[in-house]
């Protein structure tokens, strides 16, 4: 199993991409990775301020997004994420440093799937 299938479950995309056809499913990726990034970097600043609140809200929502596209992995990661931040727990920070490594290998793996009918 390569990289690309531990990060993003392509059976999730192949529905979608019988659902919406290729062309959708392509624009459903794009906006995918202008959320990824724009979480990446709430991620990023909440890690900066060290604030817990706002790493809990960060990886719920992320957390969502990676369940509805099939990013088993990160969606894991990102719900011990938000246990953790708001127990306050000092770990909390570290988990954030290792969900972005998971999210930008995850959006990375969105990138380089080819889609077909």
């Amino acid at each position: 199993m390569d990289a690309q299938n531990i990060m993003v479950d392509e059976k999730v995309l192949k529905q979608l991409v019988k659902d919406i056809g290729v062309d959708y499913t392509r624009k459903f990726i794009d906006s995918l990775d202008k959320e990824y990034q724009k979480r990446i970097n709430s991620i990023r600043q909440a890690i900066e301020e060290e604030s817990f609140k706002a790493l809990a809200a960060e990886a719920h929502a992320l957390k969502s997004t990676a369940q509805v596209s099939g990013a088993y992995k990160l969606a894991d990661l990102l719900i011990q994420l938000e246990i953790a931040a708001n127990d306050k727990n000092d770990e909390a920070i570290s988990m954030a440093r290792e969900a972005l490594t998971i999210a930008d290998l995850t959006r990375f793996a969105y990138l380089d799937i080819k889609l077909s009918n």
